[in-house]
């Protein structure tokens, strides 16, 4: 069946997918964070989660309705993917104009981030092993290209 390797890490939480609802309604200045600090903030059950269920998407994926967004840009600085904040401004307005996507996969906060824990490392090694499934899946994900913005000195 296709995107069964993408299913299992989705189902495992190894990847977890951005709710571009959560991500859209982040302050004008809020700053992507990593992996670990989203999570920390989930745990604080304080209104609207920022990443789906693996039930949930898993269930966006099988729709194939193309509700995952997979986001393709390059990293500004090797440890800060957006440090002046550009990155997610352009990519509200993407998710503003492709409303049909539902959630978002975007390494810094859907991938374990360095430092990593042990237990981290392994989920990030088996998400790493079918990453590029999200930018070719043959009917679960469509692919958002951000422009380059300005570079950073």
């Amino acid at each position: 069946m296709l995107d069964e390797r993408l299913i299992t890490v989705l189902t495992n939480e190894d990847i977890r997918l951005l709710r571009v609802k959560w991500l859209l309604a982040q302050r004008e200045d809020y700053k992507i964070q990593r992996r670990q600090e989203l999570e920390k903030l989930e745990r604080d059950d304080r209104g609207l989660s920022p990443f789906l269920t693996g039930e949930e998407a898993v269930a966006l994926i099988r729709n194939g309705a193309r509700e995952v967004g997979a986001l393709s840009y390059g990293w500004l600085l090797p440890w800060d993917p957006d440090p002046t904040r550009e990155r997610l401004r352009l990519l509200q307005r993407v998710l503003k104009q492709k409303t049909y996507i539902k959630a978002i996969f975007w390494d810094q906060a859907t991938l374990y981030q360095p430092p990593r824990e042990p237990k981290e490392q392994a989920a990030f090694d088996r998400a790493l092993d079918v990453m590029m499934d999200l930018y070719a899946s043959a009917i679960g994900t469509t692919c958002v290209l951000l422009p380059k913005p300005q570079r950073c000195s």
